[in-house]
């Protein structure tokens, strides 16, 4: 009699583990939420150290139309917040498990702007952070911020291809 009942024990564990091993929602990407926060909007205020920022939003989409990357730029000509702005949002991507990767540089597509970013990591997900020069020879040009987080396998329609060359 105590063997049967240890035995119904076990069974009824095992099949309690199964099913909350099995029942695990899939974890949200940050292009996701960013998405969800940002989809209807095409610009934002943004309050930090006491400035106020003008930011554009993009969202990039692949050929299902998902999103694949939310983009935040805007000028900052003078603001002595961004940095610490940057730095800020860098260290939230670190606490979140990314790890920095590279610098680098990008465009805001369909604009004559570029940054110079840092790159952060985790799995496919990537968050860029950074802010253009400004150039003494093209005063309209001006001092921009740039953010990006997206998903480069979502980017690629979720599929990835083995190139050849």
């Amino acid at each position: 009699m105590k063997r049967l009942l240890c035995l119904f024990a076990v069974m009824l564990l095992s099949c309690a583990a199964y099913t909350q091993t099995t029942n695990k929602p899939t974890p949200q990407l940050d292009v996701d939420k960013l998405y969800k926060k940002y989809k209807d909007r095409d610009s934002i205020k943004l309050y930090f150290a006491g400035e106020e920022l003008y930011a554009k939003i993009k969202v990039e989409y692949n050929a299902k139309g998902r999103p694949s990357a939310v983009i935040m730029y805007g000028p900052c000509f003078g603001s002595s917040a961004i940095d610490g702005l940057i730095k800020s949002l860098q260290s939230q991507k670190e606490k979140a498990g990314y790890h920095y990767v590279t610098s680098g540089s990008c465009s805001v597509p369909g604009e004559l702007i570029f940054a110079s970013v840092s790159v952060y990591q985790k799995g496919t997900q990537y968050a860029r952070y950074g802010k253009s020069l400004y150039d003494m020879n093209n005063p309209l040009n001006g001092e921009w911020f740039y953010f990006e987080v997206g998903d480069t396998k979502r980017k690629g329609n979720d599929k990835t291809e083995k190139f050849e060359f």
